[in-house]
Formats: structure tokens, sequence, C-alpha cells
């Protein structure tokens, strides 16, 4: 039988193998990213214990990589992305499919002769994958006392570090949020009102453009579009917290029963 990796081994695998996505500053911030794609994204592969076994176990390819900690891809060091092909010399513009998988300090681009450009790796911020719902998240699909417990553990850090996420300033970051910033509120008021018009039929009163605008949103609209995506974004917020919510508690549940965690816990000195 296949052994799954737990959950350290599999954060070093997927940055070791998937440098580029979650490369950063800190360990938090690329803990943050691996834990949001493993437990709350929609297709990312792991929505069943079958495909999590071929995917994340023990393995030729997963041997070399799970106990190599990605220090090089977590620093403050600048990164950079190799490519061997241009796709127009001229315009020296790359082909996205010549990428080396690597990527490459300062000091060691001088040593790939095969690249034609490197690329500064912009190292972005952990900002969550707007999901938060049942139907994306494993936690939901698998029986995670399969898993090793760490696994349980870490999923209950992500959803508790997503609680002060959403708890905080930060939460107009979000991809549905209101943003703080007012330039991005202009824009999003004119994207909702482009949207709006797709929806108007000839011969509609004002009230009844106003009544579809609600029906196919969930969310009562007046006439007043940035009154409209504030309440339609406090609305998601609500769900969103009382989703971790609900998660953290299933979690913690899940964690005083696994049969690992329980020995764990006797065997304390």
């Amino acid at each position: 039988m296949k052994q799954i990796l737990n959950l350290e081994q599999t954060f070093n695998f997927l940055i070791n193998t998937y440098p580029l996505l979650y490369a950063s500053n800190s360990i938090e911030i690329s803990k943050y990213k691996v834990y949001d794609q493993l437990f709350n994204t929609i297709g990312n592969g792991y929505g069943d214990l079958k495909t999590l076994t071929n995917k994340l176990s023990i393995n030729k390819k997963t041997i070399d990589l799970i106990n190599d900690f990605p220090i090089k891809y977590i620093n403050q060091e600048d990164l950079y992305s190799g490519y061997t092909k241009f796709r127009d010399a001229e315009f020296e513009l790359v082909d996205f499919n010549s990428m080396l998988n690597e990527l490459f300090t300062e000091k060691e681009k001088i040593t790939q002769n095969d690249v034609v450009k490197f690329i500064k790796v912009k190292k972005h911020d952990a900002i969550p994958y707007p999901n938060f719902k049942k139907e994306y998240s494993m936690v939901w699909k698998i029986d995670m006392h399969k898993l090793d417990p760490s696994w349980i553990e870490g999923a209950i850090w992500f959803y508790k570090e997503s609680k002060e996420f959403f708890n905080s300033e930060k939460a107009s970051q979000y991809h549905y949020a209101w943003p703080s910033d007012v330039k991005k509120q202009e824009k999003l008021i004119e994207n909702y009102e482009n949207s709006f018009n797709r929806l108007k039929k000839d011969g509609q009163t004002e009230q009844e453009f106003f009544d579809e605008i609600s029906k196919a949103y969930e969310v009562i609209y007046s006439g007043n579009t940035r009154d409209f995506i504030k309440n339609r974004w406090s609305n998601d917020l609500n769900q969103i917290k009382a989703f971790i919510d609900e998660t953290l508690e299933k979690l913690e549940n899940d964690l005083i029963k696994h049969p690992n965690y329980l020995s764990k816990r006797r065997n304390k000195p």
C-alpha cells in the first residue's frame, strides 16, 4: 500500500516542484499559499483519497524532494525564472513553454548557459483563493483520519489564518471584496453596471430592470450600485466566516479522534 506524505513532506515537495507558485519572502506566506491550494481550492486534483495517494505518496519521483527544505525559495533574496527560447527574438518575447522549472538567484544566473532571458519573479502576498465553500474544500471530501494528523493540524492553521485575514483590513484585497482603493472601487462599479446592462430588456420599466438584477445576483438592487456591491460583499463575508467556523469545529473534532494523535498525546512525558 502506498504511503501518503505527511504535510511537511508535501510542503517541501510542492515548493520544490512548483517554485513559481509558492516562492515568497517568508515561510508563513509560502505555507499559506501551499495550504490554500491543498485544502481550499477547486480543481487542485486532491478531491479524493485515491488521487491524493497517487499524487502525493512516497515514490521515486518524490523521494528526492520531500526532505529537502526549499530554503532558496523562501527568503528575501531576488529570484528569476529562466527561459531557453524566444517566441520573438527581435522583441525578446520569450516562449513561455521553454521556462525552466527551477528558479535562480542572482549568483546562479551566470551558470545557466542555455537561458536566453531571465525574468524577475514577483513574490506576492498570500491572498486566499476565492472559494471557502464545502464543495471546494478537501477537508469536507476526504476522511481526514486516513491521513497523518499533521494534515489536520495544517488545515486548522490555514483556516485560523484565514479567519484573521477576513477579520482584518486585508480582507479588502480578496477577489470578491469591496476594495479600499478609490480607483478600484470606481472600476468595480463600472464593471458591475456593464454586466447589469446585459440584463436589460426592451420595454422594461426601471423597477423591472432592478428586479432582474436582484434575481440574478440574489441581492436587492435599488439603483445604487455602490451600496449593492457593499451589501453583496457583506453577505459573502458573513458566509465565509460561518464556513470557517464550521470547518474549524470539524477539524478540531477530527484531530481529537485521530488514532495517531491520541497515541502521540498518551506517549508524551
